[in-house]
């Protein structure tokens, strides 16, 4: 297993972008500007300032996403529906290429439309996120970063 020592620059997180491309569902997905790779992007901004070994204790959220073990279970729980094969394990949070598949396959599932506003939205409060004033501060977090 990979582990990044260090913040995540916005080229480098875009590459990660790209090797998890199989996961987008844009048409423009292997042009550096494509829209969800700058999502992610600004997502990984937000959530950990782009670095991969960044842990919230308090939300056992950790890496470039601050993935908490109840996305792991409902990424594994969406690819067992799917019939993958495919199961992600704990571990896999710290590791950026993980992180970003697991972003896409909870995206695609709930989010098939991709718009980004509900992705981020949906990231910071699940799939049945209600409009509050802490993810409409999280949009406009994310909206700066875009």
């Amino acid at each position: 297993m990979t582990y990044y020592t260090k913040a995540l620059t916005f080229p480098t997180i875009a590459l990660l972008c790209y090797i998890a491309t199989a996961f987008c569902s844009c048409e423009y997905c292997h042009a550096a500007t494509c829209k969800q790779n700058l999502l992610v992007q600004a997502i990984a901004q937000v959530e950990s300032g782009g670095d991969s070994q960044a842990h919230n204790r308090d939300e056992n959220a950790v890496g470039l996403l601050q993935i908490r073990p109840i996305m792991v279970a409902e990424c594994n729980r969406i690819l067992k529906k799917q019939g993958s094969p495919v199961r992600y394990t704990i571990d896999d949070r710290w590791t950026p290429e993980r992180s970003i598949e697991m972003f896409w396959i909870f995206q695609r599932y709930w989010n098939p439309e991709m718009d980004a506003e509900t992705a981020a939205r949906m990231w910071q409060g699940g799939p049945a996120f209600k409009r509050t004033p802490r993810n409409n501060a999280y949009w406009q977090l994310i909206k700066e970063k875009l």
